[in-house]
């Protein structure tokens, strides 16, 4: 992997310095995906049929979510983990009525982790949507037109990592896609994303051949993802800065116990080399208390939440986001079916 990242920047520094300055992330990402292609065509028979049927489409994808990763590295690396619990309360609350304007961007980019053990499936019975990079992307050259990117990321849970092969073949193992939305400030959420939604369906060919795998999950995990945004901006919300409950206990009171810098830079630096960060965790109390119930006897369903727009302060002008809370109804009974996200229509279907 090391490898095919050195030869994309020796190739992004071998031209000229006026193309850099002028292109740059364009640039690198350009070079990127002409890596990727040529890779592609060398181990075409390795790979899977959705990666050699549109070779272009896969890789721009790819290169998306290098870029992502740029950004949240650029950003300071900050993660926001959705607990269980509070991840199925926002699945079960609506957005489609706010304005981007009552959303607050805490970081340029960021990364919100939905959990190893996500029931979002793709369309593989392999696949899980594990979380989202979420970038305000605002080009130089149009300061006006804000864009708001959200990269899905998944991970799948088949993969081998001791197998030997090709880079591309551990990251055609994946799947990756970003959406873009436009931020316009009195532009419903809902309005929004039909556009960016009916944009994908007009993409080019190359693309589109990716997108229409997508196309049926994204309303649903583009509300997800903007859900959390909103519960970042809640000012109840519950959040801890600190490591994940999987991060071994007895590294994590070595570390507290550490009383010189240097002993705690190398047991802080131990967790790291481990893959153990602090995270910004969200919805440790929802966790412990579980679901919010009725005691009406009907059977277990989830009553959905809303975002409110709440004016407050002097003469009322200022405004904050209020959180009604998903209810789970008669809880007792058992709980509602899960595995995939659920749309407004599918449960008034139901």
């Amino acid at each position: 992997m090391s490898s095919f990242f050195d030869q994309t920047v020796s190739e992004f520094q071998a031209r000229s310095e006026a193309d850099r300055e002028r292109y740059r992330g364009l640039l690198f990402s350009s070079i990127m995906e002409d890596r990727l292609q040529e890779m592609v065509e060398s181990n075409a028979s390795a790979l899977p049929e959705d990666v050699t049927t549109s070779p272009e489409g896969w890789t721009e994808f790819v290169s998306s979510v290098v870029d992502a990763y740029r950004d949240y590295d650029s950003s300071g690396q900050n993660v926001f983990e959705i607990q269980p619990q509070l991840l199925e309360m926002l699945k079960h609350t609506d957005v489609d009525d706010l304005t981007f304007c009552q959303m607050q961007f805490p970081f340029t980019c960021f990364y919100i982790y939905w959990g190893k053990g996500s029931q979002i499936k793709l369309w593989t019975n392999e696949h899980r949507v594990d979380g989202c990079y979420i970038t305000n992307a605002t080009f130089p050259e149009h300061p006006k037109e804000p864009l708001l990117w959200i990269t899905f990321t998944s991970v799948n849970q088949g993969s081998d990592f001791t197998q030997d092969k090709p880079v591309v073949g551990f990251l055609a193992d994946e799947r990756f896609y970003t959406l873009r939305l436009a931020l316009h400030e009195n532009k419903t959420v809902g309005l929004s994303l039909e556009e960016a939604i009916q944009e994908e369906h007009e993409s080019p060919e190359y693309r589109r051949l990716v997108a229409e795998q997508w196309l049926e999950y994204l309303p649903d995990l583009t509300r997800l993802a903007l859900n959390c945004m909103c519960y970042l901006n809640y000012s109840k919300r519950d959040v801890e800065f600190r490591y994940p409950d999987e991060t071994p206990g007895k590294l994590i009171a070595k570390l507290e116990r550490s009383n010189k810098p240097k002993d705690k830079a190398r047991n802080q630096s131990k967790l790291e080399s481990m893959g153990f960060r602090k995270v910004f965790v969200c919805g440790s109390n929802a966790q412990k208390q579980g679901a919010v119930g009725t005691g009406r006897e009907v059977s277990p369903h989830w009553r959905r939440g809303h975002w409110r727009n709440q004016a407050h302060g002097p003469e009322r002008k200022s405004h904050r986001l209020i959180w009604i809370h998903p209810t789970l109804v008669r809880k007792d009974k058992g709980e509602p079916a899960v595995g995939h996200l659920y749309s407004f229509e599918e449960e008034h279907k139901a």
